[in-house]
């Protein structure tokens, strides 16, 4: 998610004659196809290990959901991906996103549930990348990069009226 929230930002400060453009677009292009490819075809969000959709311990994530959506949403909005290929998708995702994962908590605020706590590469004896460590992570509601990426999301639906 983050990888693919840092293309759609660079690519819109990039100048349009940059010597790297055409690999860039290339990048997003193989990314968005790879993420469209595991995203949960029943919910429409991405699990917290992509490739292992269902498999113990295994979860549906909402911040790699907002970050991706996020990704995709803004890439077709400006022409950089298919909208009929990945248009659907990043609207899908939305509608996951909202009913999967956001609410509104007792008090009347809008909630973000299901949001991965930490997770990362630190080498050992933790952090080692293994499937075991991502799905073994702390889940938080309202986390900050969950409802940062959320609100990043939430903007450029609104902005691209897919």
């Amino acid at each position: 998610g983050w990888y693919a929230m840092a293309l759609v930002d660079t690519l819109e400060l990039l100048p349009e004659k940059h010597a790297k453009r055409a690999e860039i677009l290339a990048v997003l292009q193989r990314l968005a196809s790879a993420v469209v490819a595991v995203q949960d075809p029943e919910r429409g969000v991405w699990w917290q290990v992509l490739d292992k959709a269902g498999a113990p311990g295994n979860y549906r994530e909402a911040s790699a959901t907002a970050m991706l959506v996020y990704a995709l949403t803004k890439g077709v909005h400006r022409g950089w991906l298919d909208k009929a290929k990945f248009g659907p998708a990043a609207e899908r995702g939305y509608a996951g996103l909202l009913k999967e994962f956001a609410g509104v908590d007792a008090q009347g605020n809008v909630e973000l549930r299901g949001v991965c706590k930490v997770a990362g590469l630190g080498g050992n004896p933790y952090r080692d990348g293994s499937y075991d460590y991502y799905v073994s992570t702390d889940v938080a509601s309202n986390d900050p990069k969950g409802l940062g990426a959320f609100i990043l999301a939430s903007v450029e639906h609104q902005r691209a009226s897919l």
